[in-house]
């Protein structure tokens, strides 16, 4: 990883309309290109990763992996460390998150932030505009599933991923906020009502999606794990220990992944 880019020049991306938590502010670069910045706390690089590294990192080991995922760069603005995310939607096309579905066919209260299975089968079967795209969307979504499994980002909600809707066509939006969180021992799924927890999910073999996605992936994870080690210890901005906790945490995931079959 290079040095961090200053972003603060940049024009300022009047159009933008970013929602969610945190601090976030559109910027256009010199050709023209624009970015969604998130911004994190006064940097410091001395305590424990960062959530924005977690998530640039997390969106250049995808990559590597082949999986369409959002591109993104650790920057400066305003002396604050910031996360640049390109804008990935085509011209002539949007994004709409799977949440916007949801609220289409139910009401707020009947609705969490993360994923019921039932009510995401229901809506790949009955919503007009996806039904014609249902197997392909259905098998993308439990692909990110065993992804998100292998980064630990389990707290992905139903307002992280989407669908790029054109005129002709619907496919899955790049994976955007991979994010990691170590203490999670639940999925961000859930089945007759219930939150599904890590375990389950991986050794009670009730999911054959999620096992079916982990057949394919498997092949991939394992293949790349040298590229994957090098671009951990490619950041700068992390300590030795830091590069090596990341590391062995996906290493954990993929035996977890493996020994679970």
């Amino acid at each position: 990883m290079s040095k961090l880019i200053d972003v603060s020049t940049w024009e300022d991306d009047r159009m933008a309309d970013y929602g969610g938590y945190t601090r976030k502010c559109g910027k256009i670069d010199e050709n023209g290109t624009r970015w969604m910045v998130k911004f994190e706390k006064k940097h410091s690089f001395k305590s424990a990763p960062l959530n924005l590294f977690n998530q640039h990192i997390n969106s250049e080991i995808l990559r590597i992996l082949g999986f369409p995922v959002q591109e993104t760069f650790l920057g400066i603005c305003d002396d604050y460390l910031v996360l640049c995310c390109k804008n990935f939607v085509p011209e002539g096309s949007k994004i709409i998150t799977f949440d916007v579905f949801l609220r289409q066919s139910y009401n707020s209260y009947e609705l969490t932030e993360f994923t019921d299975l039932e009510k995401f089968e229901r809506i790949m079967s009955t919503n007009e505009l996806l039904k014609p795209y249902k197997d392909e969307l259905t098998k993308s979504f439990w692909d990110m599933v065993v992804l998100d499994v292998f980064l630990m980002n389990l707290e992905r909600t139903t307002s992280d991923f989407g669908y790029l809707i054109s005129k002709d066509n619907v496919t899955t939006a790049p994976l955007f906020d991979n994010r990691t969180n170590f203490q999670a021992c639940t999925v961000p799924l859930r089945k007759d009502n219930q939150a599904i927890l890590r375990d389950d999910l991986l050794h009670s073999h009730r999911f054959r999606e999620f096992d079916d996605a982990r057949q394919r992936i498997l092949p991939v994870l394992e293949s790349k794990m040298d590229d994957i080690h090098n671009i951990v210890y490619e950041q700068i901005c992390l300590s030795e220990s830091q590069k090596k906790m990341k590391f062995e945490q996906l290493c954990r995931t993929l035996h977890d992944l493996k020994s679970s079959l």
